[in-house]
């Protein structure tokens, strides 16, 4: 039995409970990247996953704002809510352009759950992670 306001009323011995409808998880949200340009800088927000999937598009952003002359990169990472090996591996790439002196670049700290891979795989102190409160 359902009542009118979406909860599943459940006959147990004792009584009559009401119980929580459990729906399965929802899908993860589509990839996005919100870019904000401000002079030569500008700041990328990728929301959602970055994995094998999504990062070439973060990938091609990334470039496509590196051919139109932006030099001075910042990757937000606060709305991204995993990240693999592959989203590593563009971060240590950008990382590399930017210890050769090609860019600059500052990552805003991500989730516990987007911050695992850095600590994981000891490269959270060498990458130029910045707090969530310091403005960008």
């Amino acid at each position: 039995m359902t009542a009118s306001n979406g909860q599943m009323l459940v006959r147990d011995r004792q009584s009559l409970r009401v119980a929580r409808l459990s729906a399965a998880p929802y899908p993860p949200a589509p990839f996005a990247c919100d870019v904000f340009p401000e002079g030569r800088r500008v700041r990328l927000a990728p929301i959602g996953e970055l994995d094998l999937a999504s990062t070439p598009k973060l990938e091609r952003t990334v470039r496509e704002l590196l051919e139109l002359g932006f030099d001075d990169l910042t990757i937000d990472l606060r709305q991204v809510s995993s990240a693999d090996a592959r989203a590593l591996r563009l971060i240590l790439d950008l990382d590399a352009a930017r210890r050769a002196g090609d860019l600059s670049l500052t990552l805003l700290r991500g989730p516990d759950e987007t911050q695992r891979i850095f600590e994981v795989t000891g490269t959270l102190g060498r990458l130029p992670f910045r707090n969530q409160t310091e403005p960008w």
